[in-house]
């Protein structure tokens, strides 16, 4: 796979995942406000927040489906031979530089 192709499928999850995260804590928030309207304000309806709910609830599901069909994309096994790491990214993992010829 080259490069172009692996940030593609890096920045798509990417994406998805800070997509993810989002609607989740607006469907947690949501339910909460549902579940306790006194605490957390509820001015509407409990339809118009049951609506943002099941919402975010769809944009959590649609990410993490994004985020799996892209995670096929990425083997950390090809990223590291392509990085030329072997998957190894420690200290250790950095060949050590020949020494230089005397001119």
């Amino acid at each position: 796979m080259t490069r172009v192709a692996q940030s593609y499928a890096a920045s798509v999850s990417f994406a998805a995942l800070v997509i993810g995260a989002v609607s989740l804590v607006v469907f947690f928030y949501e339910a909460f406000r549902i579940l306790a309207p006194g605490v957390f304000e509820l001015t509407g309806t409990r339809v118009a927040a049951a609506r943002v709910l099941l919402s975010a609830l769809y944009l959590a599901f649609a990410s993490a489906a994004v985020l799996i069909t892209h995670r096929r994309l990425l083997h950390a096994g090809e990223i590291g031979t392509v990085l030329g790491t072997d998957g190894d990214v420690g200290y250790g993992s950095i060949p050590p530089m020949a020494p230089p010829t005397p001119y």
